[in-house]
């Protein structure tokens, strides 16, 4: 048995406390080790445990500093042990526990802690899995703390609508999965909810749901998170009401590039867009869409996927006024080329092949950069390929 002793604690204590590891493993910490650290003033210590003793954790209700424990489970004596420590003003210690389980006896005598509680599940890439138990988030959700942190994979629907009443700061960047159902119960959360990073997937309604959130979700506008969250899962199509919820998005640019296809409603919605707007995936685009897009006014908008561009469409985008990107396009019709001339913005036309002599004329007069050139050195290098073949 690897024990934790007075000696291997005196030791630990006789390092420089700024460059020394917190983490202290062994089997088991002896009475004496622990009432040996808590003499020996605040201490950041992180402990990997086998077993707690119930009178070790008492003698640990004395310690000032971050105090850290990755252990199978807790008694509830030794919950009440750790959360009981002597509350300083204007300190930031943490109670961090890395536990297996953690039961509504434990979690209510955790919830009295004046301190951040942290609790963290053992094992796992996303923070680990510990079995929370629906009575324990029931009573997790009165502890008054600012932040509730929870660096757990899975949390169920019961658990997450209880948590959903916590008054303070929810962090939940662990979780994994998430259900329409729990998104509908954490929309009523009041305080700033952490949410997203290993989060694998996250459907429309659940982002609804999300967007009317009372609070913040990282800091954010409900509903500029969930648009970036939907702008995160590489989208092949959306729906028209997220193509609406969409075009409310006050950032710089709106990527898209991963969507295939787009209804006309959609390009409706998207062409508001205030910023810049990629939709690099679509290969084809209707009539009516085209015309939607060319009402958009941020600063740019790029359709490079396109490879077919009709002459409708064309006279359509002539009407836009911002930075256009075609560079998909090999060729182009004489019509579309009178019709594009009359673009009001820079236009991007990098994949042609060349170009009719009456493209040509059409596209000299043109009146802003073509592909960065003037109008008249990027026609002349359009007639060199076309003479290249």
């Amino acid at each position: 048995m690897n024990i934790i002793d007075e000696g291997k604690i005196r030791e630990w204590l006789a390092e420089d406390p700024n460059y020394r590891e917190p983490g202290i493993s062994g089997s088991v910490l002896s009475l004496p080790a622990a009432e040996l650290l808590v003499s020996g003033g605040s201490a950041q210590a992180h402990f990997r445990l086998q077993e707690l003793p119930d009178n070790v954790a008492e003698a640990l209700e004395k310690h000032t500093g971050d105090l850290g424990m990755n252990i199978s489970s807790l008694t509830p004596f030794a919950a009440r042990c750790l959360a009981q420590r002597k509350y300083r003003k204007n300190t930031n210690w943490r109670l961090y526990l890395t536990l297996d389980r953690l039961e509504a006896a434990e979690a209510a005598e955790l919830a009295k802690t004046r301190y951040p509680l942290i609790l963290q599940g053992r094992g796992g890439q996303a923070g680990g899995v510990m079995a929370l138990s629906d009575e324990a988030a029931e009573v997790l959700a009165e502890y008054e703390g600012e932040c509730l942190d929870l660096m757990i994979s899975e949390l169920s629907d019961s658990a997450l609508e209880a948590l959903s009443r916590y008054q303070g700061d929810l962090d939940l960047n662990n979780l994994t999965r998430l259900s329409d159902a729990a998104a509908e119960s954490l929309c009523k959360h009041q305080g700033d909810l952490r949410i997203g990073i290993w989060l694998e997937s996250c459907s429309d309604a659940a982002r609804e749901a999300l967007s009317r959130k009372s609070g913040t979700i990282n800091g954010e506008e409900p509903e500029q998170w969930a648009i970036e969250q939907m702008m995160k899962q590489e989208l092949s199509e959306i729906s028209d009401a997220a193509a609406e919820m969409i075009s409310r998005y006050q950032g710089e640019q709106i990527a898209l590039n991963t969507l295939t296809t787009l209804s006309d409603t959609a390009a409706k919605a998207l062409s508001k867009v205030p910023g810049g707007l990629s939709l690099d995936g679509l290969k084809k685009l209707s009539d009516a869409a085209a015309e939607s897009l060319s009402k958009h006014r941020g600063d740019e908008l790029i359709l490079s996927g396109l490879t077919e561009l009709s002459d409708a469409a064309a006279e359509s985008f002539s009407k836009h006024k911002e930075y256009l990107s075609l560079d998909g396009l090999t060729e182009l019709s004489d019509a579309a080329a009178e019709s594009l001339s009359k673009h009001k913005g820079d236009l991007s036309l990098n994949g042609l092949n060349g170009i009719s002599d009456t493209a040509a004329i059409s596209l000299s007069s043109y009146k802003g950069q073509i592909c960065f050139q003037t109008p008249n050195d990027w026609v002349e290098f359009q007639k060199y390929r076309r003479s290249q073949g």
